[in-house]
């Protein structure tokens, strides 16, 4: 079950990277609301975006940002904010299990399936050998699975160089 929920961090001048709550799923949207409470949207860039960026001291208001999504995810803002904002976001959230949090592995939740699917593929090497190809194949189709959700998502940005019409 999935619910959608707002969450809001304090943005302070010259701090470019957040922790996020480590409980939600995806971002949705991010805005900035500046002291006046006006919202501004930011893009989504990519990390290969965020590393070719030559200068990530550049301070300014905010007009992108970097997800970065590890068990305790971040977002880093680009530019460096110049003043205090409060960054909103929403994000999509799975309902708590009902454990005390003992046994929880330390890996984001979109790989849990996978690791089930994994662990009944070498339960049954050793213990029903008859299962293991369709363990095996489960196993690999859940990895891919996990693993396509790190893929990029950000906007293809194309810009062409007219200069030669100037001529």
């Amino acid at each position: 079950m999935w619910t959608v929920n707002q969450g809001t961090v304090s943005v302070t001048s010259g701090t470019a990277s957040y922790d996020l709550a480590s409980d939600y799923v995806d971002l949705l949207e991010v805005v900035l609301r500046n002291s006046s409470s006006v919202d501004f949207t930011l893009t989504q860039m990519s990390r290969s975006e965020y590393l070719t960026i030559p200068n990530k001291a550049t301070t300014g208001q905010p007009s992108q940002y970097y997800f970065n999504r590890q068990v305790t995810p971040t977002i880093t803002l680009w530019a460096t904010p110049d003043a205090s904002y409060t960054l909103v976001y929403y994000y999509v959230r799975r309902i708590q299990d009902a454990d005390t949090l003992i046994n929880t592995t330390d890996a984001p939740f979109r790989f849990l399936p996978c690791m089930v699917a994994g662990l009944a593929y070498y339960l049954a090497i050793k213990k029903a050998p008859d299962r293991i190809q369709i363990l095996k194949t489960l196993y690999e189709e859940e990895f891919q699975r996990a693993a396509a959700e790190d893929a990029n998502s950000t906007p293809l940005k194309l810009t062409p160089n007219i200069s030669y019409l100037s001529t």
